[in-house]
């Protein structure tokens, strides 16, 4: 259900992909050059979102949802490069819930997406000046106008999806606070509250309390890092939550959050320090399948989720490094950064649309596209 004259075909592979780089001028650079849609014939061609070009024009929904099936999106527009503040939240929805002439158009095994509600927090006062994960590196500085500029197209994505995304206003002296989907975890309206660690996020504990105060909310006595240890899967074993352990949060934490949200936890232990959260190794994909790195985990937690999820999409080490894993998906739409594209061919092969959406300027703080976004569950 995409929306007319905001997609345009272009040729997308693995090798051989147009992406659009925001600039700290609010310029672009164009990495790769496109072979336009007259080089092949429209069964072949892909298609990216928010392209502005005199080279191609607009297809239609029909069109897009007709031709999405194993097709790629890179993410980029113009517009949202050039503002310097986010832009206002649309007033409608362009994917909402399917109608009969887009249904009719989906093939019978065509994945369909559910709409969600997430969280976000601008990176106003995003810097990085203290280092607790491997990915931080204090001598190289940020460019905080690139990193709102990517930040806005990100949320624009997930608003053009058809999603819902609240903001939470970013505090001074919390740079970290961007990373949203650290602040706490919602199954079902109740909401488990985060303690984090390091005493430099701690004050981001707060901001979330405040955030969910009409919530069910639970204070939590165990450290705990929110949607960065915690991953939900509805439809899997009646509704499962995993949950990681090993580097921040603590096990204990687990069977705290079963009491508090009702549904069976399993944990899983990180060895890794590069992949320090469960959600740069492990990512939901729809309500009951992941994606996963196998070498993140213990080989003890390895046997959990093999037998757990026998069909599982596998990562290697070279994705989890681009943090392929990190990665947003409403249950056919799986966005990732633009870094990700070999993950992107491994979730397209699964049957899933990859949409790719540049947001390296946020990975110099050890985090991508899930660290941005949480999920609320009402």
């Amino acid at each position: 259900m995409i929306c007319a004259g905001v997609v345009r075909p272009v040729q997308y592979s693995s090798t051989n992909a147009s992406v659009v780089h925001p600039t700290a001028d609010g310029s672009m650079m164009v990495v790769n050059p496109l072979i336009t849609p007259s080089a092949r014939s429209r069964s072949t061609r892909r298609f990216t979102a928010g392209a502005e070009s005199e080279t191609f024009t607009p297809i239609s929904a029909y069109e897009a949802r007709a031709s999405a099936d194993n097709n790629a999106m890179i993410r980029w527009s113009t517009a949202s490069m050039r503002n310097d503040s986010p832009p206002a939240s649309k007033g409608k929805s362009c994917f909402g819930r399917p109608s009969l002439p887009s249904l009719y158009l989906m093939s019978h095994g065509e994945r369909l997406p559910r709409e969600r509600m997430y969280l976000m927090c601008p990176p106003e006062h995003f810097t990085v000046e203290y280092t607790i994960n491997p990915w931080m590196d204090t001598t190289v500085p940020v460019d905080a106008g690139l990193a709102l500029k990517q930040w806005a197209l990100l949320r624009e994505t997930l608003t053009d999806l058809g999603h819902r995304v609240h903001v939470l206003d970013a505090e001074p002296g919390l740079p970290d606070m961007v990373y949203a989907a650290n602040g706490a975890f919602s199954v079902d309206g109740t909401v488990y509250g985060a303690r984090f660690r390091y005493p430099q996020r701690a004050d981001e504990a707060a901001a979330h309390r405040r955030f969910y105060q009409s919530w069910a909310f639970a204070e939590p006595v165990h450290v705990n890092e929110g949607e960065g240890d915690f991953a939900y899967l509805p439809e899997a074993y009646g509704g499962l939550i995993l949950a990681g352990y090993g580097f921040r949060t603590e096990p204990a934490a687990h069977a705290e959050a079963q009491e508090v949200l009702g549904r069976p936890v399993i944990s899983l232990r990180l060895v890794d320090p590069a992949f320090y959260h469960l959600d740069t190794a492990l990512a939901a994909l729809d309500d009951r399948r992941v994606a996963y790195y196998p070498g993140a985990f213990s080989p003890a937690s390895q046997r959990v989720l093999a037998q757990l999820f026998p069909d599982a999409v596998l990562a290697d080490r070279a994705d989890a490094e681009e943090f392929g894993l990190n990665l947003v998906s409403d249950g056919r739409h799986v966005i990732l950064n633009t870094q990700a594209m070999a993950m992107g061919e491994k979730v397209r092969a699964a049957g899933y649309t990859p949409v790719h959406v540049e947001l390296g300027e946020l990975k110099r703080g050890g985090g991508s596209i899930k660290c941005v976004v949480a999920e609320l569950r009402p």
